[in-house]
């Protein structure tokens, strides 16, 4: 259920785990702060990830469907867009994980990947819809600029 902070911003605790809550203003926030407080240093934001609670009996076919997974991942990178808009020095960013992980500190109930594990069919792996989201997002090409208008001409006026 959603909260709100200062009347207006989100606090939003994760459906997949109890102890995850998504406020995306925070980290834009934050790499705003450590940029101006420690002299702008090279920031690589690492393990930013979207829990879903593990479920054996949603088929895989839905439950590779994360577009969860995606919307997370969207906001994050936007509020990383707006903290370099303020000039806050982004070198990297790191999804949490290739992989969904046996998590060991949630009793193995807790999914991360990006590929999803199936525990009752030998582990195999199957790539979620978020994995392909992000190939295409990575290897979209850049809008080109759009050129500035040419500074009009003025005429002489005679004063």
């Amino acid at each position: 259920m959603p909260q709100l902070l200062n009347g207006t911003e989100r606090l939003t605790r994760h459906r997949g785990a109890t102890l995850f809550y998504v406020y995306q203003q925070g980290l834009r926030d934050a790499l705003i702060y450590i940029g101006s407080t420690y002299g702008n240093p090279k920031i690589i934001v690492i393990e930013n990830g979207y829990p879903e609670k593990r479920d054996n009996t949603i088929l895989v076919e839905i439950a590779i469907q994360d577009d969860g997974r995606i919307q997370h991942t969207i906001g994050h990178l936007y509020a990383i867009s707006e903290a370099i808009k303020a000039r806050t020095y982004i070198k990297g960013y790191h999804m949490w994980a290739l992989i969904d992980c046996m998590e060991v500190g949630s009793f193995y109930n807790v999914q991360f990947g990006l590929a999803y594990v199936d525990y009752l069919n030998n582990l195999e792996r199957i790539t979620k819809k978020s994995l392909g989201w992000l190939y295409s997002f990575l290897n979209e090409p850049a809008p080109k600029p759009t050129p500035a208008p040419a500074p009009k001409k003025r005429k002489a006026v005679a004063v």
